[in-house]
C-alpha cells in the first residue's frame, strides 16, 4: 500500500506486531496505525503486541509494486523470534522472483538475523538495514555485515543521542531522523548537531544519507506544527539532504 514514509514508495506487511527490544522503540508508531486502532491493538505494559501473520501478502507482493521501492513488514520485524523460519524463507524466495523490484528490510533483531542469514536466499534487489538510535547499538552494524547484499543501510531513527564513533565498514546509506509519538510531549528530542556529526562521518566514508524527518520535538520547538516535521523545506539548510545509493 502507499505509504508516507519518504525514502520508499510502498510498504507490505506479512507481519504485524511486535515487542520492545531496545530504546528506539519506546515510542513505536505501529500501534498509532490504522490496522492497530480498527483492531484495538496496542502494547501491553511489558512492550508487547502478538503478532498477526499473513502469508497470503507474499504471494500477492507482485501486485502494484512493479518498478518500486518496498518496504517490508513496516509494522513489525522480519526478524522476529516468533516468526515462523517457512514464512521468512518463503518471503525472501518470493523477492528473488520479482527481481524487477527493490526491497528494504528493517531490523532491530541482529542475532536473528545474523543466525538465519545462511539459510535465505539474499538476492541483489534486497536492501537490508538495522536501526541504531545511539551509540549504544552501533554494534548493530557488526552484525549486518555479516549478510552479503548489494545494500546495506543504518536506519538512525529515533536518534536519542550523539553518535560520534559509527563505523561505517561495509554500509552504503544512513537514514536519519527524530521521533514521533502518539502524544507530542512524549516524543524526544533529536539535536540537529547529531544529524550533522553522523553525516560528516558518511561524506568521509562515501556514504549516502537521507534525512528523513527531524522530529515532533523539534518541530515544535522551533514554531511548527508536528505534521510538519518531516517536510524538507522546514529543515536547516544543511540538513535538506536526501541521496539513495548508488
Amino acid at each position: 500500500m502507499p505509504t508516507h514514509i519518504n525514502w520508499t514508495d510502498e510498504t507490505r506487511n506479512y507481519i504485524r506486531g511486535c515487542d520492545h527490544v531496545s530504546p528506539g522503540c519506546d515510542n513505536c508508531y505501529i500501534d498509532g496505525t490504522l490496522p492497530f486502532r480498527f483492531n484495538d491493538w496496542h502494547f501491553d505494559a511489558s512492550g508487547h503486541i502478538d503478532l498477526d501473520l499473513r502469508p497470503e501478502v507474499i504471494e500477492m507482493l507482485h501486485r502494484g509494486t512493479r518498478g518500486k521501492k518496498v518496504f517490508m513488514n513496516s509494522l513489525g520485524d522480519t526478524f522476529h523470534r516468533d516468526v515462523p523460519f517457512d514464512l521468512t524463507l518463503r518471503a525472501f524466495q518470493r523477492y528473488g522472483e520479482l527481481d524487477d523490484r527493490v526491497f528494504q528490510i528493517l531490523t532491530k533483531r541482529e542475532h536473528e538475523m545474523a543466525r538465519l542469514a545462511p539459510r535465505l536466499p539474499w538476492s541483489p534487489n534486497i536492501w537490508m538495514g538495522c536501526t541504531v538510535e545511539n551509540q549504544s547499538y552501533t554494534f548493530r552494524a557488526r552484525y549486518l555485515r555479516q549478510v552479503d547484499v548489494p545494500v546495506r543501510w543504518l536506519s538512525v531513527e529515533p536518534l536519542l543521542g550523539p553518535i560520534p564513533r559509527l563505523d561505517l565498514e561495509g554500509i552504503s546509506w544512513v537514514v536519519l531522523g527524530g521521533e514521533t509519538a502518539k502524544l507530542t510531549i512524549k516524543a524526544r528530542y533529536t539535536d540537529p548537531d547529531w544529524m550533522r556529526e553522523i553525516i560528516a562521518q558518511c561524506r568521509a566514508a562515501g556514504v549516502a544519507v537521507w534525512v528523513k524527518q527531524m522530529g515532533f520535538a523539534w518541530a515544535v520547538r522551533n514554531g511548527f506544527k508536528r505534521h510538519e516535521h518531516e517536510h524538507i523545506e522546514i529543515f536547516p539548510a544543511d540538513l535538506q539532504i536526501r541521496e539513495f545509493p548508488q
